[in-house]
């Protein structure tokens, strides 16, 4: 849950199993990529396997990691957190992608942030 001592935590967590898989950050030199809005701190994250023709648009895989309440919650979207960071493992280890694929971890994609400005997602997109 977002401002959560667990949710530091996990983004901490996410934040070294980008570096593990072998991306590099996306933006300056961290994967974590914080923000603030409506006096809320949030932090999305990303990393970057590098392809072939880094001219080329990059591809994009992404999921959330927030929760709606203070629990786990696997059939939330840690799932698909798990399924993009295998992508970039598999990514990384081919090798020979001609695009750059950037695998994103969004923050506050559960209500009350849901189609918000607050949205991790949306903020990522704006962002750049």
């Amino acid at each position: 849950m977002v401002g959560s001592p667990g949710h530091k935590k996990a983004c901490q967590y996410l934040a070294g199993r980008l570096e593990e898989i072998g991306s590099v950050p996306f933006a300056g030199d961290s994967f974590e990529l914080p923000y603030q809005s409506r006096g809320v701190s949030f932090c999305n994250l990303a990393g970057v396997i590098p392809g072939r023709k880094r001219r080329l648009a990059p591809l994009l895989v992404g999921a959330h990691y927030d929760s709606v309440i203070a629990a786990p919650c696997a059939d939330d979207n840690a799932a698909a957190v798990a399924i993009a960071l295998a992508v970039g493992t598999w990514a990384a280890e081919l090798g020979q992608l001609d695009r750059d694929l950037v695998v994103a971890i969004f923050d506050a994609e559960e209500p009350p942030y849901f189609h918000t400005p607050s949205m991790g997602s949306e903020r990522f997109w704006h962002d750049q």
